[in-house]
């Protein structure tokens, strides 16, 4: 569970967002990732809420504040539902767009930006998943 703070959004819609965290990316599998709401990733929303329309923000305050009382089976669902977007007419097409970058594209770019809590003791994706990069300057000759 989130022990989250954000600007945007409510403590309810944090725990509605480690929810629908916890169904994109249970954890597991071969290396063995972390669970989405074990990474605390959550606790970092704001940096991408901060470059986010008002209304997109209070749309998603709504569907994850709703998620809190959801099934899980209804939330995957909705993520199936939203892969859908492209067999839609466009106005439908958008909406699902919107459910789908809600939904799906918040916590995945959270997880995999490689954020944590500062609580968060264990390995992190990066590790888990073995990306490191570096970067060598340039300084020319």
């Amino acid at each position: 569970m989130s022990h989250s703070t954000s600007r945007y959004l409510s403590h309810r819609a944090l725990i509605g967002l480690d929810k629908v965290g916890d169904i994109v990316i249970p954890g597991g599998g071969p290396q063995q990732l972390p669970a989405f709401s074990e990474t605390g990733c959550a606790s970092s929303v704001d940096e991408i809420l901060d470059a986010t329309h008002p209304d997109d923000i209070q749309g998603l305050q709504l569907l994850l504040c709703a998620a809190t009382w959801m099934p899980a089976g209804f939330i995957k669902g909705l993520l199936w539902l939203s892969a859908q977007e492209g067999k839609a007419p466009s106005v439908i097409g958008t909406a699902l767009r919107f459910l789908g970058m809600g939904l799906k594209g918040v916590p995945v770019s959270l997880y995999f930006g490689n954020e944590t809590s500062p609580y968060y003791q264990g390995q992190t994706v990066y590790d888990a998943i073995e990306y490191h990069v570096y970067v060598e300057p340039d300084y020319g000759d």
